[in-house]
C-alpha cells in the first residue's frame, strides 16, 4: 500500500477543511476549541474532528495536483496513481471490512455502509502542535500542594473584585493619612524660610510673624529712622540702594531715547523706505503648495501626514537642484501631503521623465494627475 498518498491526505487535512478522493468520498474537518473537564480531570487542546462522507464523490479533485507536486510527475500520471490507490482501498475495505489510514483513522464497512472512526490519540490540528488529551488528576495526586478549582461564577467574580477594590481603597486612605502631615510640615517650613528676614529666630509663632511684619513695614516708611534688622542688615540702606538702582535704569532709558531721536534727525541716520523694503524682501518658501485641481501630471516622489515634514523634504529637494518642487494638499480620501518633483501638461512627457528619475529615486516615483 502506498503510504505516501495517505501522508499527503493527512497533511492536507491539518491545513485545510476537506480532501476529496474521487470514486470514494470526502474527508471533512470541523475544528473544535479546547476544553477543560474538572469532573473527569481531562484537558483537551484544540483539535480537528474528521468525518467521512461517501455521498460526495467528485470525478476530479485537487488531490491529484498535490500528488503530482509530491512525486514530481505530470497531472495525468498523478490521476493514474490516485486511481490505483482508490482501487486498493476498496479491495482491502471490501475484503477485510476495514482500511486504516496512517495517522488519521480507520474506514469501516458495515451493511454496505462506510463509516469512519478517527484516531483520538493523534491530533492533526497544526495549531495544537500534536498535543493530545491530558489527564491532570495524576499531577494533582503527585503534588499535594497543587489545588485545582473550577472557574468562578459571575457572582463570585464580582465579589472578589469588590473585595480587591476595598483593600485598594484602604491602602489609599492609609497613605493619605501618613503623607498629609509630612506635606503640611514641609509647607510650613517653606513659609517660615520665606519670611525669615521679617522675624527673629525666636519668633516661631505664626501669629507673631504677621504682627512683626506690620511693625517692620511701618518702620521702613520713616526715612530718618535707621535700624538694624534681626539678621544684621540695615533695612533702610537696602531701600536706598533699590531706589538708586531704579533711578539709574530710568535715566539710562531716557538717554537712549534721546540719542536715538537725535540720530534720526541728523543726516548720518538715513530714513528707511518701508514700501521699498517690503518689495525687495524675499520670503523663502519650501515648495509651492497646490490647493486645487490643475489638470496637470505630477511626478510624485513621497507623501507625508504633516505639512511641516513635507516642507522640510521639499526644501532638501530644492537644495539638490529641483527648482519646481510642489506640495499637493490632501484631498479626497487621502489625508497626506504629496511632494511633486515637477509637473507636465501631458502624461507622455511625465511618464518619460519619471522613468528617467527612477534609477535615482527608486520605485517610489509615480505619475499622478491632479
Amino acid at each position: 500500500m502506498d503510504k505516501s498518498i495517505q501522508n499527503i491526505i493527512t497533511d492536507t487535512l491539518s491545513h485545510i477543511d476537506f480532501v476529496c478522493i474521487p470514486e470514494l468520498g470526502t474527508f471533512l474537518v470541523q475544528k473544535e476549541a479546547s476544553t477543560l473537564d474538572y469532573k473527569l480531570g481531562i484537558a483537551t487542546p484544540p483539535y480537528k474532528q474528521v468525518v467521512f462522507n461517501t455521498e460526495i464523490k467528485p470525478e476530479d479533485s485537487h488531490l491529484s495536483g498535490l500528488i503530482a507536486r509530491a512525486y514530481s510527475i505530470t497531472e495525468d500520471e498523478a490521476k493514474k496513481k490516485l486511481s490505483d490507490f482508490v482501487k486498493s482501498v476498496n479491495t482491502v475495505l471490501y475484503s477485510n471490512g476495514a482500511f486504516h489510514f496512517d495517522k488519521l483513522g480507520t474506514l469501516l464497512l458495515s451493511n454496505n455502509s462506510i463509516r469512519f472512526e478517527q484516531d483520538t490519540q493523534i491530533n492533526i490540528d497544526s495549531d495544537s502542535f500534536g498535543l493530545s488529551k491530558v489527564n491532570f488528576n495524576q499531577y494533582v495526586s503527585q503534588n499535594q500542594n497543587l489545588k485545582l478549582r473550577p472557574p468562578m461564577s459571575k457572582s463570585e467574580s464580582i465579589s472578589q473584585e469588590q473585595e480587591t477594590a476595598k483593600k485598594s481603597s484602604k491602602k489609599t486612605v492609609i497613605w493619605v493619612s501618613v503623607l498629609t502631615p509630612v506635606v503640611l510640615s514641609v509647607a510650613a517650613l517653606g513659609f517660615l524660610w520665606e519670611n525669615r528676614q521679617n522675624q527673629s529666630y525666636a519668633s516661631v509663632n505664626p501669629f507673631f510673624i504677621a504682627s512683626n511684619t506690620k511693625v517692620e513695614s511701618k518702620k521702613a516708611e520713616t526715612s530718618d529712622f535707621n535700624y538694624d534688622d534681626p539678621m544684621g542688615r540695615n533695612t533702610n540702606a537696602d531701600q536706598v540702594e533699590k531706589a538708586e538702582r531704579v533711578n539709574i535704569e530710568s535715566s539710562t532709558e531716557e538717554n537712549n531715547t534721546k540719542v536715538l531721536s537725535e540720530a534720526k534727525e541728523s543726516s548720518d541716520f538715513p530714513a528707511v523706505d518701508q514700501e521699498k523694503l517690503a518689495k525687495n524682501t524675499v520670503v523663502i518658501k519650501a515648495g509651492e503648495i497646490v490647493s486645487g485641481k490643475s489638470d496637470r501630471y505630477y511626478i510624485i516622489c513621497a507623501s507625508f501626514q504633516t505639512l511641516k515634514k513635507a516642507e522640510s523634504v521639499a526644501k532638501e529637494l530644492e537644495e539638490q537642484g529641483y527648482e519646481s518642487v510642489k506640495i499637493l494638499e490632501p484631498h479626497g480620501k487621502v489625508d497626506r501631503y504629496r511632494i511633486a518633483l515637477m509637473d507636465f501638461e501631458n502624461q507622455k512627457e511625465a511618464s518619460a521623465k519619471a522613468k528617467e528619475l527612477r534609477p535615482k529615486h527608486g520605485d517610489d516615483i509615480w505619475v499622478y494627475k491632479y
